[in-house]
């Protein structure tokens, strides 16, 4: 059995971090689980929400800001004090903590056709890239993703999480 931790140890640091991260793989997690959206200027970062809002102390749309922009706000206050000025980090810095042992699965959001072809494609690269390939995991709940995904970069794994489990997929099909 294998454990991961839901966007790094996100029940104590602020979620999507790199501190959640490596806190989560620090406390035992055989990997971590991070959601990953595409900049304005098409850099991968670590966000589970279309907007900023909720994690940060900035306003907006991830789609709509540049990673510079994004990298000036604050993505550890909204968790307290003691997490303050913990940056919004880059799928690349998330990857660069990965060991040999680590796993990282890549949750993949809704995004345009276009824009879910420029994010297969920067990922691509930092697939490329990366020390551990093999230890990247893509999912999504939408199988043409994976599918597509799988497609285009050839050394990593995947895995469909369907909405409500394996139920969710009895139910579709």
């Amino acid at each position: 059995m294998e454990i991961f931790a839901n966007r790094g140890f996100s029940a104590v640091y602020p979620e999507n971090t790199l501190l959640a991260l490596s806190q989560a793989v620090r406390a035992g997690a055989h990997g971590v689980q991070v959601d990953i959206r595409l900049t304005r200027d098409e850099e991968i970062i670590l966000m589970r929400d279309r907007s900023v809002d909720r994690t940060t102390d900035g306003t907006g749309n991830v789609d709509q800001l540049t990673l510079a922009e994004i990298q000036r706000l604050d993505a550890g206050v909204w968790k307290g004090i003691a997490y303050e000025n913990e940056p919004v980090p880059t799928l690349a810095a998330a990857l660069n903590l990965l060991n040999e042992k680590t796993k990282i699965v890549l949750v993949f959001k809704p995004e345009s056709p276009e824009r879910f072809e420029a994010l297969i494609k920067r990922l691509d690269e930092l697939v490329l890239q990366s020390r551990y390939p093999k230890n990247i995991i893509v999912a999504s709940k939408a199988f043409r993703q994976i599918s597509l995904a799988k497609s285009r970069i050839e050394k990593v794994s995947s895995a469909l999480m369907p909405e409500k489990g394996i139920k969710g997929i009895l139910t579709r099909h």
